[in-house]
């Protein structure tokens, strides 16, 4: 490889940044794409290990070749690189493909359906190379001056083949800073996110209980996302391996801790820390709360304030986070 040759780091973040410039071909992806794991189906099984289908299914509204460039997420302890696609979709039943178009008095005809693609697995690429068309000119410049574009010419119509598999990962001359102090960093910020998570209610403030039914029933979340039960598409690992959908490989995992704690898994969410480190009670009937939780700190102003106990779940965790 060349010492100047881009990372494929590096060209994830030119992805991103003319993210709305770039449109990829999804049938293309889908021909070439190795699967990581044991697909999931829509659906649930009955004791006999028979698929039951969902009443619903969801349809592509464009059903187009091209897709829009989707949004990339990292995770740095498993060397993995996933691009989050969205596409239009819209409910219909699945017995005679009726369209559904509203649920409990609400319009549910702007629906989006989300699907990962992984593209690096492990530290190793896992799709070799995308089919793009892009938009343009100062896009199209900067990916050919990086030598990832084979073109004289600038055309919109055009369509670019993008090699990943010749790419090194990360770039040969990369910098990286101390992490001292970061893991402490890092577990304030998961214990701060996981006291206010705690605080939201799970019920909806704009939907009523049997409005929640219906969503429910039509596979769909309080936030109007969809959310069908799915299974294992074989229901033993050996027909996974003998129809070839399923790649065995070593998978290394790399994290950060300190001497108390091992990672930030150890650390207990707000409730369950809040459960085990202290007792809840009504202070007119002296009732002990049996499932404490720091959401009855918003709908419940008769019992003992919840503040004094985030101060020490805070200090608690560093000290005592088992």
């Amino acid at each position: 490889m060349a010492s100047n040759q881009i990372s494929l780091l590096e060209l994830i973040q030119i992805f991103a940044e003319y993210r709305n410039n770039i449109i990829i071909n999804i049938k293309h992806l889908q021909e070439d794409y190795q699967r990581t794991g044991i697909k999931r189906i829509k659906g649930v099984r009955n004791e006999n290990g028979e698929l039951l289908q969902p009443w619903l299914r969801t349809e592509y509204i464009d059903n187009a070749e091209y897709v829009g460039m989707g949004e990339f997420q990292f995770n740095r302890n498993t060397a993995t690189i996933n691009m989050l696609v969205k596409r239009k979709v819209k409910l219909a039943k699945f017995e005679d493909q009726t369209p559904t178009l509203e649920v409990a008095g609400l319009l549910v005809n702007d629906l989006n359906s989300f699907n990962n693609y992984t593209i690096v697995s492990d530290g190793k690429i896992n799709v070799k190379s995308l089919q793009v068309k892009i938009s343009s000119k100062k896009a199209f410049d900067l990916l050919k001056k990086k030598g990832v574009v084979d073109a004289k010419d600038f055309d919109f119509n055009a369509e670019y083949s993008i090699q990943l598999d010749n790419l090194p990962l990360v770039a040969f001359d990369s910098c990286y800073s101390s992490i001292d102090g970061l893991f402490y960093q890092l577990a304030e910020i998961k214990v701060l996110a996981s006291i206010i998570v705690a605080h939201l209610k799970k019920e909806s403030d704009v939907f009523i209980a049997a409005q929640l039914d219906e969503f429910q029933k039509h596979y769909l979340s309080k936030n109007i996302y969809i959310n069908f039960p799915t299974t294992n598409e074989y229901t033993d690992i050996n027909q996974a391996l003998l129809h070839g959908t399923l790649d065995s490989r070593l998978s290394y995992k790399i994290d950060i801790g300190s001497q108390d704690i091992l990672n930030l898994t150890k650390l207990h969410s707000a409730n369950k820390f809040l459960n085990r480190m202290y007792r809840l009670y009504d202070k007119q009937t002296g009732e002990i709360i049996i499932k404490p939780s720091f959401e009855m700190a918003l709908v419940a102003q008769e019992l003992v304030p919840l503040q004094i106990c985030i101060i020490n779940l805070i200090d608690d965790c560093q000290k005592n986070p088992i």
